[in-house]
């Protein structure tokens, strides 16, 4: 038997963010178009956009 004394690097290929791809704000996760709930925090992106409307409207409300 050989031994390798070395760690193989993984080759780890470029992300490329593509259309229709959204974005949780729930968890922070990016996620691929064709999901219709969140791969990490399993909320649906309806609920996620409504996520980020709420932070927005608190974040105007803080400016005045």
């Amino acid at each position: 038997m050989y031994s390798n004394n070395f760690k193989m690097k993984k080759k780890v290929k470029p992300f490329i963010e593509r259309s229709g791809d959204w974005f949780c704000f729930n968890c922070k996760n990016l996620n691929f178009a064709f999901r219709v709930v969140c791969n990490r925090c399993h909320i649906s992106k309806a609920e996620s956009l409504r996520i980020n409307e709420k932070d927005e409207l608190n974040k105007k409300k803080n400016e005045e």
